[in-house]
C-alpha cells in the first residue's frame, strides 16, 4: 500500500466515542470565534484548554531558534488540539494560527481531567490518536526524503483538495483554506523560489492556477500523478 503527505487530517477522535460519553464531553465546552490572522494558542502557554475545531481552519506553527517559523499540520472542522500537553502536564510546544475566521469549542483542563478519569474510552480514544499522529508523521518524513520537490508538492494541494475543499467542479475544486507558498516551503524545508518553480510548472501543465487570491485546482486525478514525477 503506497502512502500519501499529509498536511491535514480528517482524525476526529471526539466523534468516534460513544455517543453519551461524546455529548457529556460536548455538554462542558464553549464556543469562541477568533478572525483570520489571529493567534488562538501561544508556544509555551500552560495548556489551560482542550481546543476542537468547529468551523474554518488554522495551522499549527513551530518557532525555531533561528527565529524562523514553519508549518507543521493545518487544522479542518472535528481536529482537536492541547489534549498531549494536557496529558503531559508540560506548557503548549507550539503556535496555531487562524488561516481563516474560525470558532473553537474548548474544554477547560479540569473538565478534561473529570471526563478523562470518568470514561475509560477518552484515554483510549487518544492513545489511537496520538499512535496515528506519530504515523503520519514518520510517513510524512520518510517521503520528503524519497518523492522529489515537485511531487511533494502535488501531493500536499492534493491533500488539501480532499479536506478543504471550497467549490466543486468537474475533475477539479478550488481550496477552502488560503495556503501560502512561503508555508508550503517552510514545510518542506526548501526556498520559496523552488516551490514556485514546482507551482509554475503545475500551472503551466493545466492542472493548478490561483484566481483572486484563491487556489484552483482543475485536475485532481493529474495532480496525483505528479506523484511519481
Amino acid at each position: 500500500m503506497s502512502h500519501t503527505l499529509r498536511l491535514t487530517s480528517k482524525e476526529n477522535w471526539l466523534e468516534d466515542l460513544p455517543v453519551a460519553v461524546r455529548d457529556a464531553v460536548k455538554a462542558r465546552m464553549t464556543l469562541q470565534t477568533f478572525a483570520a490572522g489571529s493567534t488562538v494558542t501561544h508556544a509555551g502557554d500552560a495548556p489551560r484548554h482542550m481546543h476542537r475545531v468547529v468551523d474554518g481552519y488554522l495551522k499549527l506553527m513551530a518557532h525555531h531558534a533561528s527565529g524562523e517559523e514553519s508549518m507543521l499540520v493545518i487544522y479542518i472542522p472535528g481536529n482537536c488540539w492541547a489534549e498531549t500537553a494536557i496529558v503531559a502536564k508540560r506548557p503548549l510546544n507550539h503556535t496555531t494560527v487562524a488561516l481563516t475566521d474560525v470558532q473553537i469549542s474548548s474544554l477547560s483542563q479540569e473538565d478534561f481531567w473529570d471526563l478523562y478519569r470518568r470514561h475509560s474510552e477518552i484515554p483510549e480514544a487518544l492513545c489511537r490518536k496520538f499512535a496515528i499522529s506519530l504515523s503520519r508523521t514518520t510517513i510524512n518524513r520518510g517521503l520528503q526524503g524519497t518523492i522529489s520537490l515537485r511531487g511533494l508538492v502535488a501531493m500536499a494541494f492534493a491533500n488539501l483538495a480532499e479536506n478543504c475543499p471550497g467549490d466543486v467542479f468537474g475533475n477539479g475544486c478550488s481550496l477552502g483554506v488560503p495556503i501560502k507558498l512561503a508555508d508550503i516551503a517552510a514545510y518542506f524545508g526548501v526556498t520559496r523560489q523552488s516551490v514556485q518553480t514546482v507551482v509554475s510548472q503545475l500551472k503551466e501543465r493545466g492542472i493548478l492556477e490561483k484566481q483572486a487570491g484563491v487556489w484552483m485546482i482543475h485536475d485532481r486525478a493529474r495532480l496525483l500523478q505528479e506523484r511519481s514525477a
